[in-house]
Protein backbone atom coordinates (compact mmCIF):
# COMPACT_ATOMS: atom_id res chain seq x y z
CA UNK A 1 0.00 0.00 0.00
CA UNK A 2 1.25 3.34 -0.94
CA UNK A 3 1.58 5.87 1.79
CA UNK A 4 -0.40 9.48 1.30
CA UNK A 5 2.06 12.20 0.22
CA UNK A 6 2.01 15.04 2.72
CA UNK A 7 0.36 18.20 1.03
CA UNK A 8 3.63 19.85 1.66
CA UNK A 9 5.35 17.74 -0.99
CA UNK A 10 1.99 19.10 -3.34
CA UNK A 11 3.52 20.90 -6.68
CA UNK A 12 3.21 24.29 -6.18
CA UNK A 13 1.20 25.20 -9.40
CA UNK A 14 -1.61 23.09 -8.01
CA UNK A 15 -2.14 25.04 -5.08
CA UNK A 16 -2.37 27.71 -7.06
CA UNK A 17 -4.79 26.86 -8.93
CA UNK A 18 -6.81 26.20 -6.15
CA UNK A 19 -6.71 29.56 -4.15
CA UNK A 20 -7.58 31.30 -7.90
CA UNK A 21 -10.67 29.01 -8.02
CA UNK A 22 -11.94 29.62 -4.18
CA UNK A 23 -11.04 33.48 -4.89
CA UNK A 24 -13.44 33.58 -7.62
CA UNK A 25 -16.09 31.61 -5.70
CA UNK A 26 -16.18 33.97 -2.90
CA UNK A 27 -16.45 36.93 -5.29
CA UNK A 28 -19.59 35.98 -6.91
CA UNK A 29 -21.26 34.91 -3.60
CA UNK A 30 -20.32 38.47 -2.70
CA UNK A 31 -21.79 39.46 -6.33
CA UNK A 32 -24.75 38.13 -5.54
CA UNK A 33 -25.68 39.26 -2.35
CA UNK A 34 -25.35 43.19 -3.91
CA UNK A 35 -27.35 42.60 -7.32
CA UNK A 36 -31.21 44.51 -7.15
CA UNK A 37 -34.15 42.93 -8.11
CA UNK A 38 -35.14 43.54 -11.92
CA UNK A 39 -38.15 46.41 -11.79
CA UNK A 40 -41.54 44.69 -12.95
CA UNK A 41 -43.49 47.00 -15.37
CA UNK A 42 -46.64 48.39 -14.12
CA UNK A 43 -50.52 47.05 -15.99
CA UNK A 44 -51.49 49.85 -18.29
CA UNK A 45 -55.60 50.85 -17.66
CA UNK A 46 -58.01 48.95 -19.41
CA UNK A 47 -59.43 50.97 -22.47
CA UNK A 48 -63.06 51.30 -22.52
CA UNK A 49 -65.26 53.37 -24.56
CA UNK A 50 -67.94 55.71 -22.39
CA UNK A 51 -70.42 58.07 -23.42
CA UNK A 52 -72.95 60.43 -21.33
CA UNK A 53 -76.87 59.36 -21.38
CA UNK A 54 -79.26 60.48 -24.01
CA UNK A 55 -82.06 62.37 -22.89
CA UNK A 56 -84.93 62.46 -25.06
CA UNK A 57 -88.40 63.86 -24.71
CA UNK A 58 -91.27 60.94 -25.20
CA UNK A 59 -94.37 59.85 -23.04
CA UNK A 60 -94.08 56.41 -20.76
CA UNK A 61 -96.00 53.62 -22.25
CA UNK A 62 -96.53 49.66 -21.50
CA UNK A 63 -96.50 46.98 -23.30
CA UNK A 64 -98.89 44.28 -23.39
CA UNK A 65 -99.74 41.10 -25.43
CA UNK A 66 -102.89 41.01 -27.87
CA UNK A 67 -104.76 39.22 -30.66
CA UNK A 68 -106.31 40.68 -33.61
CA UNK A 69 -109.92 40.22 -33.93
CA UNK A 70 -112.29 40.74 -37.02
CA UNK A 71 -114.53 43.26 -36.62
CA UNK A 72 -117.49 41.38 -38.35
CA UNK A 73 -117.29 36.96 -37.77
CA UNK A 74 -120.31 35.78 -39.48
CA UNK A 75 -121.82 32.02 -39.75
CA UNK A 76 -123.43 31.85 -43.30
CA UNK A 77 -126.69 29.57 -42.22
CA UNK A 78 -129.40 28.68 -44.83
CA UNK A 79 -132.77 30.53 -44.21
CA UNK A 80 -134.75 27.52 -46.35
CA UNK A 81 -134.25 23.83 -46.29
CA UNK A 82 -133.62 22.37 -49.84
CA UNK A 83 -131.23 20.61 -51.77
CA UNK A 84 -127.78 22.70 -52.25
CA UNK A 85 -127.69 23.53 -56.09
CA UNK A 86 -124.42 25.75 -56.22
CA UNK A 87 -121.79 26.98 -54.87
CA UNK A 88 -120.33 30.35 -56.40
CA UNK A 89 -117.07 31.18 -54.61
CA UNK A 90 -113.72 30.59 -54.53
CA UNK A 91 -112.52 29.47 -50.86
CA UNK A 92 -110.28 31.60 -48.78
CA UNK A 93 -110.99 34.39 -51.07
CA UNK A 94 -112.28 38.03 -50.64
CA UNK A 95 -115.84 38.64 -51.33
CA UNK A 96 -118.14 41.43 -51.62
CA UNK A 97 -121.33 42.38 -49.31
CA UNK A 98 -124.54 41.22 -50.95
CA UNK A 99 -122.18 38.36 -52.80
CA UNK A 100 -124.34 35.20 -54.01
CA UNK A 101 -122.67 32.53 -52.09
CA UNK A 102 -124.60 29.35 -52.47
CA UNK A 103 -127.78 28.47 -54.33
CA UNK A 104 -130.63 26.21 -53.11
CA UNK A 105 -132.98 24.58 -55.27
CA UNK A 106 -135.46 27.18 -55.68
CA UNK A 107 -137.91 24.86 -57.92
CA UNK A 108 -140.46 23.82 -54.56
CA UNK A 109 -140.39 27.46 -53.66
CA UNK A 110 -140.92 29.10 -57.37
CA UNK A 111 -144.17 26.65 -57.23
CA UNK A 112 -145.42 27.43 -53.67
CA UNK A 113 -144.63 30.96 -54.90
CA UNK A 114 -147.16 30.81 -57.92
CA UNK A 115 -149.66 29.35 -55.74
CA UNK A 116 -149.83 31.95 -53.11
CA UNK A 117 -150.28 34.62 -56.00
CA UNK A 118 -153.26 32.52 -57.38
CA UNK A 119 -154.73 32.45 -53.82
CA UNK A 120 -153.96 36.24 -53.58
CA UNK A 121 -156.14 36.69 -57.24
CA UNK A 122 -158.98 34.56 -55.84
CA UNK A 123 -159.44 36.52 -52.19
CA UNK A 124 -159.37 39.85 -54.68
CA UNK A 125 -162.33 38.60 -56.47
CA UNK A 126 -164.01 36.93 -53.59
CA UNK A 127 -163.18 40.88 -51.98
CA UNK A 128 -164.71 43.05 -55.09
CA UNK A 129 -168.09 40.42 -54.84
CA UNK A 130 -168.33 41.25 -51.27
CA UNK A 131 -168.02 44.35 -51.75
CA UNK A 132 -170.61 44.94 -54.83
CA UNK A 133 -172.90 43.18 -52.96
CA UNK A 134 -172.44 45.18 -49.80
CA UNK A 135 -172.82 48.56 -52.04
CA UNK A 136 -176.69 46.89 -53.60
CA UNK A 137 -177.38 45.92 -50.11
CA UNK A 138 -177.10 49.38 -48.52
CA UNK A 139 -179.55 50.64 -51.10
CA UNK A 140 -181.70 48.01 -50.43
CA UNK A 141 -181.80 48.90 -46.95
CA UNK A 142 -182.08 52.45 -47.40
CA UNK A 143 -185.51 51.97 -48.99
CA UNK A 144 -186.59 49.47 -46.65
CA UNK A 145 -186.38 46.35 -48.69
CA UNK A 146 -183.84 44.57 -46.83
CA UNK A 147 -183.56 43.83 -42.90
CA UNK A 148 -180.90 45.15 -40.68
CA UNK A 149 -179.52 41.29 -40.06
CA UNK A 150 -178.94 40.72 -43.70
CA UNK A 151 -177.38 44.27 -43.84
CA UNK A 152 -175.24 43.31 -40.78
CA UNK A 153 -174.34 39.79 -42.64
CA UNK A 154 -173.30 41.59 -45.91
CA UNK A 155 -171.13 43.94 -43.78
CA UNK A 156 -169.08 40.87 -42.42
CA UNK A 157 -168.85 38.89 -45.37
CA UNK A 158 -167.29 42.28 -47.09
CA UNK A 159 -164.57 42.27 -43.83
CA UNK A 160 -163.63 38.31 -44.49
CA UNK A 161 -163.08 38.72 -47.50
CA UNK A 162 -160.88 41.59 -47.10
CA UNK A 163 -159.17 39.55 -44.21
CA UNK A 164 -158.56 36.64 -46.03
CA UNK A 165 -156.82 38.82 -49.08
CA UNK A 166 -154.42 40.12 -46.48
CA UNK A 167 -153.64 36.74 -45.53
CA UNK A 168 -153.17 36.02 -48.56
CA UNK A 169 -150.83 38.24 -49.60
CA UNK A 170 -148.90 37.84 -46.14
CA UNK A 171 -148.01 34.59 -47.45
CA UNK A 172 -147.47 35.53 -51.06
CA UNK A 173 -144.41 37.95 -49.31
CA UNK A 174 -143.33 34.90 -47.04
CA UNK A 175 -142.97 32.94 -50.69
CA UNK A 176 -141.53 35.97 -52.44
CA UNK A 177 -138.88 35.83 -49.25
CA UNK A 178 -138.61 31.73 -49.08
CA UNK A 179 -137.52 32.05 -52.90
CA UNK A 180 -135.16 34.98 -52.00
CA UNK A 181 -133.46 33.21 -49.47
CA UNK A 182 -132.81 29.83 -51.93
CA UNK A 183 -129.36 32.34 -52.80
CA UNK A 184 -127.86 32.65 -49.96
CA UNK A 185 -126.07 35.90 -49.99
CA UNK A 186 -122.65 37.40 -47.96
CA UNK A 187 -124.00 40.07 -45.47
CA UNK A 188 -120.79 41.86 -45.15
CA UNK A 189 -117.76 42.11 -47.38
CA UNK A 190 -114.37 40.12 -46.50
CA UNK A 191 -112.79 36.78 -46.69
CA UNK A 192 -114.46 33.65 -46.69
CA UNK A 193 -113.46 30.31 -45.19
CA UNK A 194 -114.02 27.05 -47.04
CA UNK A 195 -117.55 25.33 -47.75
CA UNK A 196 -118.17 22.72 -45.01
CA UNK A 197 -121.28 20.80 -47.73
CA UNK A 198 -120.54 20.26 -51.28
CA UNK A 199 -123.33 20.41 -53.77
CA UNK A 200 -126.06 18.06 -53.93
CA UNK A 201 -126.26 17.72 -49.85
CA UNK A 202 -129.49 18.97 -48.51
CA UNK A 203 -129.40 22.11 -45.73
CA UNK A 204 -131.93 22.51 -43.25
CA UNK A 205 -133.71 26.13 -42.61
CA UNK A 206 -133.21 24.38 -38.24
CA UNK A 207 -129.41 23.94 -38.10
CA UNK A 208 -129.08 20.81 -35.79
CA UNK A 209 -125.40 20.32 -36.16
CA UNK A 210 -124.85 23.97 -35.19
CA UNK A 211 -121.81 23.87 -38.25
CA UNK A 212 -122.32 26.40 -40.67
CA UNK A 213 -122.55 26.37 -44.87
CA UNK A 214 -119.06 28.59 -44.60
CA UNK A 215 -118.14 31.73 -42.17
CA UNK A 216 -117.02 35.50 -43.50
CA UNK A 217 -115.01 37.78 -41.40
CA UNK A 218 -114.49 41.44 -42.54
CA UNK A 219 -110.86 42.89 -42.97
CA UNK A 220 -110.58 46.04 -43.04
CA UNK A 221 -110.34 47.78 -40.00
CA UNK A 222 -109.48 45.30 -37.86
CA UNK A 223 -109.54 45.17 -33.90
CA UNK A 224 -107.09 44.24 -31.61
CA UNK A 225 -108.00 43.07 -27.91
CA UNK A 226 -105.97 43.15 -25.16
CA UNK A 227 -105.82 42.96 -21.27
CA UNK A 228 -104.26 45.66 -18.76
CA UNK A 229 -103.25 45.35 -15.34
CA UNK A 230 -105.04 47.84 -12.90
CA UNK A 231 -101.81 49.24 -12.02
CA UNK A 232 -101.17 50.33 -15.15
CA UNK A 233 -104.61 51.39 -15.82
CA UNK A 234 -104.75 53.07 -12.68
CA UNK A 235 -101.30 54.96 -13.40
CA UNK A 236 -102.78 55.78 -16.96
CA UNK A 237 -105.92 57.46 -15.57
CA UNK A 238 -103.53 59.94 -13.22
CA UNK A 239 -101.51 61.18 -15.86
CA UNK A 240 -104.71 61.58 -17.97
CA UNK A 241 -106.33 63.72 -14.65
CA UNK A 242 -103.08 65.27 -14.27
CA UNK A 243 -102.75 66.50 -18.13
CA UNK A 244 -106.11 67.61 -18.24
CA UNK A 245 -106.14 69.05 -15.00
CA UNK A 246 -109.38 66.93 -13.62
CA UNK A 247 -111.89 64.60 -15.32
CA UNK A 248 -112.57 64.87 -18.95
CA UNK A 249 -115.56 64.80 -20.01
CA UNK A 250 -114.92 63.95 -23.95
CA UNK A 251 -115.79 60.62 -25.24
CA UNK A 252 -112.88 57.94 -26.29
CA UNK A 253 -113.55 58.20 -29.50
CA UNK A 254 -112.61 62.32 -29.25
CA UNK A 255 -109.59 61.62 -27.37
CA UNK A 256 -108.12 59.35 -30.04
CA UNK A 257 -105.58 57.85 -27.57
CA UNK A 258 -102.91 56.42 -29.98
CA UNK A 259 -101.79 52.56 -30.10
CA UNK A 260 -99.24 50.87 -31.83
CA UNK A 261 -98.64 47.01 -32.39
CA UNK A 262 -96.30 45.16 -34.04
CA UNK A 263 -96.14 41.75 -35.34
CA UNK A 264 -93.91 38.39 -34.16
CA UNK A 265 -91.62 39.32 -36.94
CA UNK A 266 -91.39 42.62 -36.86
CA UNK A 267 -89.09 44.59 -34.82
CA UNK A 268 -90.26 47.88 -34.23
CA UNK A 269 -93.94 48.89 -33.68
CA UNK A 270 -95.09 50.06 -37.66
CA UNK A 271 -99.03 49.77 -37.04
CA UNK A 272 -100.94 52.47 -35.56
CA UNK A 273 -104.59 52.53 -34.55
CA UNK A 274 -106.64 54.26 -31.58
CA UNK A 275 -107.86 52.82 -28.58
CA UNK A 276 -112.09 52.36 -28.81
CA UNK A 277 -113.28 49.80 -26.37
CA UNK A 278 -112.41 50.10 -22.53
CA UNK A 279 -114.16 47.64 -20.48
CA UNK A 280 -117.09 48.75 -18.15
CA UNK A 281 -115.15 47.07 -15.11
CA UNK A 282 -111.82 44.61 -14.17
CA UNK A 283 -111.98 41.23 -13.91
CA UNK A 284 -111.22 40.34 -10.12
CA UNK A 285 -109.86 36.77 -10.93
CA UNK A 286 -107.04 37.99 -13.22
CA UNK A 287 -106.76 41.95 -12.16
CA UNK A 288 -107.26 43.21 -15.11
CA UNK A 289 -109.38 44.96 -17.54
CA UNK A 290 -110.05 44.38 -21.29
CA UNK A 291 -109.17 47.20 -24.06
CA UNK A 292 -109.77 47.44 -27.46
CA UNK A 293 -108.00 49.25 -30.35
CA UNK A 294 -108.82 50.07 -34.09
CA UNK A 295 -106.35 49.64 -37.15
CA UNK A 296 -106.70 50.76 -40.81
CA UNK A 297 -106.32 47.41 -42.77
CA UNK A 298 -106.81 48.33 -46.71
CA UNK A 299 -103.91 46.03 -47.70
CA UNK A 300 -105.58 43.16 -45.95
CA UNK A 301 -102.09 42.64 -43.83
CA UNK A 302 -103.82 41.77 -41.01
CA UNK A 303 -105.68 38.38 -40.29
CA UNK A 304 -107.74 37.72 -37.65
CA UNK A 305 -106.47 35.61 -35.19
CA UNK A 306 -103.16 36.96 -34.92
CA UNK A 307 -101.02 37.54 -31.47
CA UNK A 308 -99.27 40.53 -31.30
CA UNK A 309 -97.61 43.11 -29.25
CA UNK A 310 -99.35 46.57 -28.20
CA UNK A 311 -97.43 49.56 -26.99
CA UNK A 312 -100.03 52.06 -25.09
CA UNK A 313 -98.51 55.54 -24.22
CA UNK A 314 -99.47 56.53 -20.54
CA UNK A 315 -99.48 60.01 -20.44
CA UNK A 316 -97.74 63.03 -21.61
CA UNK A 317 -94.47 63.46 -22.61
CA UNK A 318 -91.48 64.08 -20.64
CA UNK A 319 -87.47 64.18 -20.34
CA UNK A 320 -85.96 60.63 -20.07
CA UNK A 321 -82.33 59.30 -19.93
CA UNK A 322 -81.90 56.54 -21.79
CA UNK A 323 -78.40 54.53 -22.42
CA UNK A 324 -77.74 51.44 -24.32
CA UNK A 325 -78.71 48.64 -22.74
CA UNK A 326 -75.26 46.84 -23.46
CA UNK A 327 -74.40 49.39 -20.73
CA UNK A 328 -76.05 48.43 -17.72
CA UNK A 329 -75.03 45.22 -15.85
CA UNK A 330 -75.81 42.61 -13.37
CA UNK A 331 -74.34 42.79 -9.66
CA UNK A 332 -76.51 39.75 -7.56
CA UNK A 333 -79.89 40.91 -8.83
CA UNK A 334 -79.25 44.37 -8.88
CA UNK A 335 -78.88 46.28 -12.37
CA UNK A 336 -75.89 48.79 -12.24
CA UNK A 337 -73.60 51.16 -14.68
CA UNK A 338 -69.98 52.08 -14.16
CA UNK A 339 -69.49 55.74 -14.19
CA UNK A 340 -65.60 57.53 -15.37
CA UNK A 341 -64.88 60.43 -12.51
CA UNK A 342 -62.92 63.29 -13.29
CA UNK A 343 -59.47 61.19 -12.26
CA UNK A 344 -60.41 58.58 -15.14
CA UNK A 345 -61.82 56.39 -12.15
CA UNK A 346 -64.82 53.95 -12.34
CA UNK A 347 -67.49 54.28 -9.84
CA UNK A 348 -69.87 51.68 -9.27
CA UNK A 349 -73.58 52.87 -9.41
CA UNK A 350 -76.72 51.15 -9.16
CA UNK A 351 -79.69 52.46 -11.27
CA UNK A 352 -83.02 51.24 -11.48
CA UNK A 353 -83.85 50.39 -15.33
CA UNK A 354 -87.29 51.27 -16.94
CA UNK A 355 -88.49 50.80 -20.58
CA UNK A 356 -86.57 49.72 -23.35
CA UNK A 357 -87.33 51.85 -26.62
CA UNK A 358 -87.63 49.97 -30.26
CA UNK A 359 -84.14 51.07 -30.97
CA UNK A 360 -82.51 49.79 -28.14
CA UNK A 361 -82.26 52.28 -25.47
CA UNK A 362 -82.73 51.20 -21.98
CA UNK A 363 -84.32 53.66 -19.83
CA UNK A 364 -82.70 54.91 -16.16
CA UNK A 365 -85.76 55.88 -13.93
CA UNK A 366 -83.54 56.40 -10.93
CA UNK A 367 -79.60 56.68 -10.14
CA UNK A 368 -77.58 58.40 -13.30
CA UNK A 369 -78.10 61.77 -14.74
CA UNK A 370 -77.80 62.92 -18.27
CA UNK A 371 -74.36 64.65 -17.85
CA UNK A 372 -72.33 61.80 -16.86
CA UNK A 373 -70.17 59.82 -18.14
CA UNK A 374 -70.90 55.74 -18.29
CA UNK A 375 -68.52 52.46 -19.92
CA UNK A 376 -70.74 51.49 -22.94
CA UNK A 377 -68.14 49.40 -24.21
CA UNK A 378 -65.45 47.29 -22.14
CA UNK A 379 -67.41 46.41 -18.76
CA UNK A 380 -66.01 43.17 -18.85
CA UNK A 381 -62.36 44.96 -18.73
CA UNK A 382 -63.32 47.80 -16.11
CA UNK A 383 -63.63 47.18 -11.89
CA UNK A 384 -64.95 49.79 -9.41
CA UNK A 385 -62.70 51.71 -8.07
CA UNK A 386 -59.80 51.02 -10.56
CA UNK A 387 -58.31 53.79 -13.23
CA UNK A 388 -58.95 53.60 -17.14
CA UNK A 389 -58.14 54.73 -20.11
CA UNK A 390 -61.37 56.03 -21.50
CA UNK A 391 -62.76 56.96 -25.14
CA UNK A 392 -65.21 59.39 -25.65
CA UNK A 393 -68.11 58.78 -28.00
CA UNK A 394 -70.93 60.73 -28.89
CA UNK A 395 -73.91 58.35 -28.40
CA UNK A 396 -77.28 58.51 -30.59
CA UNK A 397 -79.98 55.96 -30.82
CA UNK A 398 -79.25 55.37 -34.59
CA UNK A 399 -75.87 54.52 -33.57
CA UNK A 400 -77.36 52.29 -30.65
CA UNK A 401 -80.02 50.39 -33.19
CA UNK A 402 -77.32 49.51 -35.77
CA UNK A 403 -75.20 47.83 -33.26
CA UNK A 404 -77.70 45.76 -32.06
CA UNK A 405 -78.96 45.28 -35.70
CA UNK A 406 -79.52 41.63 -36.12
CA UNK A 407 -77.93 41.73 -39.59
CA UNK A 408 -74.41 42.18 -37.92
CA UNK A 409 -71.91 39.25 -36.90
CA UNK A 410 -72.09 37.44 -34.00
CA UNK A 411 -68.27 37.72 -33.77
CA UNK A 412 -68.51 41.46 -34.18
CA UNK A 413 -71.44 42.10 -31.66
CA UNK A 414 -70.39 42.63 -27.96
CA UNK A 415 -71.39 40.27 -25.18
CA UNK A 416 -74.31 41.87 -23.16
CA UNK A 417 -72.66 42.86 -19.81
CA UNK A 418 -75.55 41.72 -18.00
CA UNK A 419 -75.18 38.23 -19.43
CA UNK A 420 -71.64 37.63 -18.67
CA UNK A 421 -70.68 36.16 -15.27
CA UNK A 422 -67.43 37.73 -15.75
CA UNK A 423 -68.71 41.30 -16.24
CA UNK A 424 -70.03 41.52 -12.55
CA UNK A 425 -67.57 43.47 -10.41
CA UNK A 426 -66.39 42.90 -6.92
CA UNK A 427 -68.29 44.55 -4.44
CA UNK A 428 -66.54 48.16 -3.89
CA UNK A 429 -65.07 48.54 -0.71
CA UNK A 430 -67.27 50.02 2.10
Amino acid sequence: MTPPVPFSIVPSRTRSFVRVSCLLIVCSLIAGCERKPTPISETPPPEVTIAQPLEQTFADFAEFTGTTEAVEHVEIQARVTGYLDKINFDEGELVEEGEVLFEIDPRPYQATLDATKAKVLQWEASLKKSQADLARNKELADRGALTPEQLEASIADEGIQSANLEGAKADLRQAELDLTFTKVLSPVAGRVSKSNLTKGNLVSAVNISGIPLTTVVSMDPIHVYFDVDERTILKAQAEHRKQYGGEDKRKLSEVQWPVWIKLANENSFEHQGVLDFVDNQVDSGTGTIRLRAKFDNTNNFLLPGLFVTVKIPLGKERPHVLVPSRAIGTDQGNKFVLVIDENKMAQYRQVTPGLQTDDGMREIEAGLQADEWIVIDGLQRAQPGTTVNPVKQELSAEESESEESPEKSPASEPAPAQETPESKPAEPAK
